[in-house]
């Protein structure tokens, strides 16, 4: 079930909409600060040296240290990103292999490099720039069920990828041979069964190919690399399952990792986890290289004598990544790693590791070969999201969302900006908090943050579990262990009061183990739960409050916008003081965002419908009356808006969210400015590349934008960015907003004060 104000949002992402830009005039240019890209891990899933020792990393990411890259990246022999080679590549990289000249084999799924139509496979040339050779180009003579998943260059420079092909004349096959000049070889047809998933050639003109097994059979192939790919003779190995992990020496020894449960043990011995075939053998192990590994192993490499290997945590034994000898199998170092899929030799010894539990890394890691001290390199990341913004009394800002990484900093999705909008280096509070999904400020600059928690929940068979924290607002964000909440739903909304409370509102039951029907109020004191109040809500998504009218506004529903479920879709004006309901409207849609101006008038943002016809922004009098010239003038009947969050700044009503036309459906978040006086856009937009806006706050150096995008009127911005526009100075208001959270839930809404 969908409920919060941000599941139509989440809509777009899932079904993976063009995103564009509209054809309106450009307001200014986003300020040079906050340049700090916010990312999450990315994936690294292949990589391959080239004989200069420069490393080529293929995956699934978009961002090399906040440089944009597009599933493709060369680093340097220092582990530097190669600011010059920069190929983009539309799809995900599962496969890379380098031939003797330096040129670059591409697989994976994808449909085009740098806007040349390549179908799963493609070379890049040898220059520096990593330009697509546009004279090479197998793949539009085969189709493939997933992709390319393997490749390899032979010793006469052939490549031989694994594929599923399902086109004529090579339907059915696992694997194919391409010459030097992108022919495929017909007669080439080795007996495969299943698919492959790795090709490891040798110095002798044979290739390894790992899979193309069915029923328990050989799942190793050792075949000829020439005529129609026969199998080697005599060739028979001691097992059946499909090793987690392979790796060839120079010698032609193939390296090999069991499966989980480890290779059959023989007389009585123990399971062994990882062995060596050696090169000329029949398929039995080599009993002289036995080397102590005490867990399975899930990545392999070779490089001269030094055998690197990823290890399992197996009982007492954490994952570690270890070297041993290709000669003696004696260990020359272990140190900590986990997570890892992939291991590469990289220049002057080195190797690199990629995964998801490395230490102070994201997605790749470099260490020395000789020691397995961790060196300097790039990451990897994909772009995380902003889902807060809050401003400090010193014009600070705290910066809450979906991310890991800010720049080149790890962050664990909370940061702080210095009044400048500098990253603050010694704000780094650790929390346990999977993303930050609401912000807000207490009276003495401490700040409140709730969202996503690894804390069980109450009861503990609910779906979802969150957290509300306080955390420091200066120094190193100390978090306050006598300070927290527990919330058996999502938090979409915190904003603080001047009678010591802290209002909370989400789509939850119970907080703290008791129960509140998606509204609560906490103790800033003590985060005791106050007492409740009688009036029913449904899902809250918004909250302002005006301490100087007594008025708390709440706006509440959930289901999608133009499909409200079970009822809600309101706004309500109660006592901030006592908790009465003085009046209670209904909307024409959901509700994501509230916004009060000075002057008493209340803006409600989300997507609205009547008729044929739409608003994303809804105005209101303080006492519940709607205001009938701005309404007229903001609805549309070509295309459709969603206004995901609101700011009054000055005379001015800032709106930011997501458009999206019905055919084609195509969608950009744009950041709008209107005249409150009659809805016109009398200041030309700001348009933002990406999803979805889900943040606007005031600062006094500009207005602070945040969500999932890319760019701002053309140069880039990931996920936060500052307008320095001249506008007025911040009103004293709270601002409110939905927001899209953490990729794997469906709903959730922030506060910003």
């Amino acid at each position: 079930m969908q409920h919060s104000a941000r599941c139509r949002i989440a809509a777009v992402l899932a079904a993976g909409w063009l995103c564009v830009v509209l054809p309106w005039a450009r307001a200014a240019a986003p300020s040079p600060l906050p340049e700090l890209p916010l990312g999450l891990a990315g994936d690294v899933y292949a990589m391959a040296r080239q004989p200069d020792g420069r490393l080529v990393i293929g995956g699934d990411f978009s961002m090399i240290d906040g440089v944009q890259r597009s599933h493709l990246a060369r680093l340097r022999a220092d582990g530097s990103l190669d600011p010059d080679w920069a190929p983009s590549v539309d799809g995900t990289i599962r496969a890379l292999a380098v031939d003797a000249a330096g040129r670059v084999y591409v697989g994976g799924s994808f449909a085009a490099v740098d806007g040349e139509p390549r179908h799963d496979i493609a070379r890049i040339t040898a220059g520096p720039h990593g330009d697509v050779d546009r004279t090479w180009n197998p793949g539009r003579n085969i189709d493939t069920t997933q992709g390319v998943a393997a490749l390899a260059v032979g010793v006469h420079g052939d490549v031989f990828a694994a594929a599923e092909i399902t086109s004529a004349p090579l339907a059915g096959r696992h694997a194919v041979k391409i010459s030097a000049a992108g022919l495929i070889d017909p007669q080439w047809n080795p007996s495969l069964r299943s698919g492959v998933h790795a090709i490891r050639p040798d110095s002798k003109g044979f290739l390894y190919v790992i899979g193309g097994a069915s029923n328990g059979g050989v799942a190793v192939h050792k075949v000829a690399e020439s005529g129609r790919g026969d199998a080697v003779a005599g060739w028979q190995p001691a097992f059946g399952g499909p090793p987690r992990a392979t790796a060839v020496g120079a010698d032609g020894s193939l390296y090999l990792a069991a499966p989980a449960s480890g290779f059959p043990a023989t007389s009585g011995a123990a399971p062994r986890f990882v062995a060596r075939i050696a090169a000329g053998s029949d398929g039995r192990f080599d009993p002289a290289w036995n080397p102590p590994c005490p867990a399975p192993v899930t990545a392999l490499a070779v490089d001269g004598d030094a055998v690197f290997a990823a290890l399992d945590g197996n009982g007492d034994d954490r994952p570690q990544l270890v070297r041993w000898s290709a000669r003696t199998a004696a260990m020359a170092w272990r140190t900590p790693g986990g997570g890892v899929r992939l291991l590469a030799p990289g220049a002057g010894g080195s190797v690199y590791a990629s995964g998801s539990a490395l230490p102070s890394r994201l997605a790749l890691a470099r260490l020395a070969g000789a020691d397995g001290r961790l060196l300097a390199s790039a990451d990897a990341a994909r772009p995380g999201a902003v889902h807060a913004i809050a401003v400090a009394p010193d014009g600070g800002k705290i910066v809450g969302g979906h991310f890991a990484v800010a720049g080149t900093s790890l962050r664990d999705n909370l940061l702080r900006l210095d009044a400048q909008g500098r990253l603050d280096a010694t704000w780094h509070p650790s929390t346990a908090l999977r993303s930050v999904d609401a912000l807000a400020v207490g009276p003495q600059g401490e700040v409140y943050a709730g969202g996503e928690s690894t804390v069980a929940s109450y009861p503990t068979t609910y779906q979802s579990t969150s957290m509300i924290v306080r955390v420091g607002g200066s120094g190193e964000g100390a978090v306050d262990a006598g300070w927290n909440v527990v919330v058996d739903g999502w938090v979409h909304a915190l904003a603080p009061d001047a009678h010591g409370g802290l209002h909370v509102g989400g789509y939850f039951a119970h907080v703290a183990g008791l129960a509140r029907e998606h509204f609560a109020r906490l103790s800033l004191r003590d985060a005791g739960v106050l007492p409740a109040w009688d009036t029913p809500m449904y899902p809250v998504n918004a909250i302002v409050v005006d301490e100087a009218a007594d008025a708390l506004y709440l706006a509440d529903g959930y289901g999608t916008y133009s499909l409200p479920l079970g009822g809600g879709n309101s706004l309500a004006r109660f006592s901030n003081a006592t908790g009465s309901l003085r009046w209670r409207r209904s909307l024409p849609g959901m509700p994501a965002a509230l916004a009060l101006a000075p002057d008493g008038m209340l803006y409600v943002g989300g997507e609205f419908i009547a008729g044929d016809a739409t608003s994303d922004v809804l105005a209101f009098s303080t006492a519940g009356e709607p205001d009938a010239p701005w309404n007229a003038a903001t609805t549309t009947h070509d295309g459709h808006r969603i206004a995901s969050a609101l700011l009054v700044d000055g005379d001015l009503v800032v709106v930011g969210g997501t458009r999206y036309s019905d055919f084609p459906y195509a969608a950009t978040s744009s950041l709008v400015r209107r005249s409150r006086v009659d809805g016109s856009e009398s200041v030309p937009p700001a348009v933002v590349d990406g999803a979805a806006i889900h943040a606007i706050t005031r600062a006094p150096d500009g207005i602070y934008i945040g969500g999932q995008f890319d760019a701002v009127d053309g140069i880039t911005r990931v996920g936060l960015a500052a307008l320095a526009d001249g506008s007025a100075a911040p009103m004293p208001m709270h601002s409110r907003h939905a927001r899209p959270q953490a990729p794997a839930r469906t709903a959730g809404d922030d506060a910003v004060r």
